[in-house]
Parts: C-alpha cells; sequence; structure tokens
C-alpha cells in the first residue's frame, strides 16, 4: 500500500531522547505517508541533528522534510508544517509519543470508507520515558467518542491520546483555521471543540499509540497547565457556562490541578484571579461558588477514600 492521501506532521522541541523513536514508528508504517515534515521550533538539545541524520540514511517511499523555526510554540509548528504539503489527509505525532505500525492503515480505512468523517482517533496507552505501560494505562472516553460529538466533548477532552492518536481531513483543518497558536497545553481539545461544532467524527477501537506521559513535559507542568486552562475556559465559557455537567468537570480539572501542583496557595491565587465571580459561582457551584471550599472537600475526600 502507499500513503499517498497522508501527510504527517512532528512538532519538535528538546526531544533528543525520544524523536528518532517517533520518527521511525511513522517511517515503519504499514501504510506509508506521503510525507513526514519534522517542525524544530527551536530546539536546544541536538534533537534537529537527530532528524538530520535520520532522515539522511532513509531511503524509503516516504517524502522526508525537516523545517526549523524560532521557538513559537507547538501549535506554531503543527501549522507550518500542515503548510508544507497538500495530501487531504493529515496525521500528527508529538517528538515523544510513538505510533503502532498498522495506526495510519487502520485509519486511513476508516476516515475513507465515510465521507461525512472529520476526524478519526483511536486508542491509546500511557507509558512513561523507558516505555513501560503506567498503571492506569489505558486511555480515552468509554464508550468512544464518535459522531456529532461536540456536546458531550464540550463537557470533557475524551480524546485523551492528544494530537498523536488524530487524523483529519485537510479541509477540516483549513476551515477551522488550524490549532489556535495563543493557546498552549490545551490546544488539542480546543481544535477538536471547533472540528466537532460543524462534522462528525469516528473511533478505531484498537491501541495504536503510545503516549510518553513523564515529569518534565507540558502535562506535567502544573502552573502552567493552570493558566491555560484558565485561557481555554474564558474562550469556550460563553457555550459552556450554562451546562452543569461541563461546569462540574472543569472545577473537578482545576482542583485537581491545584492540588497536585508544587504551591498550592499560589496556584489557588491564580485561578481565583483569573475567573470572574459568576464563572466561579458556576464551576464551583456545589460549593457556593467558594474555591476554597471546593479544595477543601476534595482533599477530605481523597482522605477517606485512602
Amino acid at each position: 500500500m502507499t500513503g499517498i492521501g497522508v501527510d504527517v506532521v512532528m512538532p519538535l522541541f528538546n526531544k533528543a531522547p525520544y524523536v528518532a523513536q517517533a520518527v521511525r514508528s511513522v517511517l515503519a508504517q504499514t501504510y506509508p505517508p506521503a510525507s513526514l515534515t519534522v517542525v524544530d521550533d527551536g530546539s536546544t538539545d541536538g534533537s534537529a541533528a537527530v532528524v538530520s541524520d535520520l532522515f539522511t540514511a532513509y531511503a524509503g517511499p516516504v517524502h522526508t522534510r525537516l523545517v526549523c523555526q524560532a521557538n513559537k510554540g507547538p501549535n506554531a509548528a503543527r501549522n507550518l508544517g500542515v503548510r508544507q504539503g497538500n495530501a487531504p489527509l493529515i496525521a500528527f505525532l508529538d517528538a515523544d509519543d510513538e505510533w503502532l505500525p498498522n495506526k495510519l492503515e487502520r485509519q486511513s480505512e476508516r476516515i475513507n470508507n465515510d465521507p461525512a468523517v472529520q476526524l478519526v482517533h483511536c486508542g491509546a496507552l500511557a507509558v512513561d520515558q523507558h516505555g513501560t505501560p503506567l498503571r492506569r494505562s489505558s486511555m480515552g472516553a468509554t464508550p468512544p467518542l464518535t459522531g456529532p460529538a461536540f456536546p458531550r466533548l464540550l463537557v470533557v477532552n475524551s480524546i485523551e491520546g492528544s494530537a498523536s492518536a488524530v487524523m483529519m481531513r485537510r479541509e477540516t483543518f483549513d476551515q477551522v483555521n488550524g490549532f489556535d497558536e495563543d493557546l498552549r497545553g490545551m490546544e488539542d481539545w480546543d481544535m477538536w471543540l471547533r472540528v466537532t461544532r460543524s462534522g462528525t467524527i469516528d473511533h478505531v477501537n484498537e491501541t495504536l499509540v503510545k503516549i510518553r506521559t513523564f515529569e518534565g513535559n507540558t502535562q506535567s507542568d502544573r502552573p502552567f497547565m493552570i493558566t491555560q486552562f484558565i485561557a481555554f475556559i474564558q474562550k469556550w465559557y460563553p457555550i459552556a457556562g450554562s451546562m452543569p455537567d461541563a461546569m462540574h468537570y472543569w472545577g473537578h480539572l482545576l482542583g485537581e490541578l491545584v492540588l497536585h501542583s508544587s504551591d498550592t496557595a499560589k496556584a489557588k491565587r491564580t485561578v481565583e484571579q483569573g475567573l470572574s465571580l459568576e464563572q466561579r459561582r458556576r464551576i464551583f457551584a456545589r460549593t457556593k461558588g467558594s474555591f476554597a471550599t471546593y479544595l477543601f472537600l476534595k482533599r477530605l475526600r481523597k482522605v477517606l477514600n485512602r
């Protein structure tokens, strides 16, 4: 099989220990993509040299390219990478994640079989920095998110394999104007919401991606994730503010981020300063808008459940 219909985009920033494995997992696909574009986002650890050496040695059917830019964030890197190709389908892989060999094959079959489907995601496995599956390694919603998914997706990001688990149509990517370069940390959730407002999605019920989760990557930076989640809330609150389920989950996520921060008092102030009184009242409705009471009850629940 030839993958003339898929362009793969990989944003890269200081992932020298992992990027070779990520690149090889793309080049070893049973359905080789038309191209693999790696966008180095100002790495300082030799990541670009690792990729350059791999591409120089590669003699297969995939068109490879390494593009370098000053550090602008992963969204800008993804958007730039997409502009390098012209295949009708696009797939993303973060430079510290890994695909199983039939990922593109299985997703291409699914999206090509239904013109109405704008995006296809798949099962994912959470692993540590060594590739060892984590205790809670299965990722994604049950049942998987399919169909006109916007209301359910607005409550919680049920595509938990992040961008690495997604294939989408180029025309859809263009219609929603790509990734929001002002968001970092919640950018995938924001993108899937914009896609599902007017389109349908599907799911391949197989584990086709390994998502690396460890201290030092974006998801482990709690203060950063809190500020980014607040930015996400400000963007989508006009729609989600009237949805109690969304408000309850958003409060839960904010509480967890604060409780797992190294400086909980500072994190609490960030939330209280970043959200209006009305927003806090709706998000923390169960404690009548009191974030302090909400955090106290979450701590108490954790103690009682030990």
